[in-house]
């Protein structure tokens, strides 16, 4: 038999095969075509990129998805830097993540007392017919806080009676003056007076306030005074000398007029030769009031220097004075 028939005869048995079994070359090449398509899926599905990862926090959020940022946690830097929210200044630690230590130092964030306003207290002397003696404002700072507490209010009737006084005070003493001057035609009628007002710290437990009067009536120069006070901001209440360092209040006071002595002795031109004496003199009475720095105390024009020193001011730190103060005006109070 030549190849050519053995090919034939080949063909025929195939075609038979397939006559006879049809069905099952069917289901044969069915089942090898899905193998093949279901490989392909795998295979593509398994190269996917993942664009919605797996939920392992069991929060129903995405772990690796990036969550809004934490603005409930605003701190103010010690320099006085803007509130970023969501992050800690330079050298401050978060100490919600740890236990706070006895050296924990608190830091200033919202201040409870804010100045709302600045109101004035109009001065004017007039004589019977209407001839101005005495004029000038007295500035009052009024305060304010979200709660409205009844000790801001008592800060302010209070601070309100303080200027009224100086008014007072003022014109008792200059009236006479003017009086007079106007009885010998006195070209420096009328006289002013007229006072200014400082917040120079507002904290959690104190605020205090400089009130510097300038008073003329003629010549070249006014007449410059200085008053400070400071205020408990829990409970309203005028602080004291003796609320402030309680039974220290002697050490405190060598302390600080000490102070004040080495800083005049170290630029001796700039004072009076007697002004160590005069330093114990004038004492701590009346002629302080709390700033961001420290225990300040002033001086105005010829108690230790001449006019053109202005008004003196001399300031000791806080923490100089840990062993006798009875508080940190600077600072939040105890939470």
């Amino acid at each position: 038999m030549t190849f050519g028939q053995k090919l034939a005869a080949a063909a025929g048995r195939f075609f038979r095969f397939l006559k006879e079994h049809l069905g099952l070359v069917i289901a044969v090449v069915v089942a090898a075509a899905l193998i093949a398509a279901g490989a392909i899926l795998l295979s593509a599905y398994l190269r996917r990129p993942s664009s919605e990862p797996e939920d392992t926090s069991g929060s129903g959020v995405p772990s690796d998805t990036a969550a809004p940022p934490d603005t409930s946690l605003s701190v103010t830097s010690l320099d006085g830097s803007s509130d970023i929210p969501g992050t800690l200044p330079s050298g401050v630690t978060d100490t919600a993540l740890s236990e706070p230590t006895e050296t924990t130092v608190p830091v200033p964030t919202d201040i409870p007392l804010t100045l709302l306003r600045m109101d004035a207290i109009e001065v004017r002397e007039t004589t019977d017919d209407g001839i101005l003696l005495v004029g000038g404002t007295i500035e009052v700072p009024v305060f304010s806080n979200n709660d409205e507490d009844p000790a801001i209010a008592r800060i302010n009737e209070s601070l309100a009676a303080y200027c009224e006084n100086l008014r007072r005070a003022a014109v008792k003493k200059i009236r006479p003056v003017a009086e007079n001057d106007l009885r010998s035609d006195s070209p420096n009628i009328p006289f002013a007076y007229n006072v200014t007002a400082t917040v120079t710290i507002s904290s959690d437990t104190s605020v205090s306030i400089f009130f510097k009067a300038k008073t003329y009536t003629g010549g070249e120069n006014s007449s410059v005074y200085g008053y400070g006070v400071a205020y408990n901001v829990e409970t309203g209440d005028q602080y004291t000398l003796e609320d402030v360092f309680g039974d220290r209040l002697s050490e405190a006071s060598a302390l600080i007029l000490g102070r004040v002595k080495a800083a005049a002795d170290g630029s001796p031109d700039d004072y009076y030769p007697d002004r160590d004496g005069l330093v114990d003199f004038y004492g701590l009475a009346d002629r302080w009031y709390f700033s961001e720095d420290g225990f300040t105390v002033f001086y105005v024009p010829y108690e230790l220097a001449g006019f053109e020193a202005g008004i003196l001011t001399f300031t000791v730190p806080y923490g100089d004075l840990n062993s006798v103060i009875r508080f940190n005006p600077a600072y939040l109070s105890a939470q």
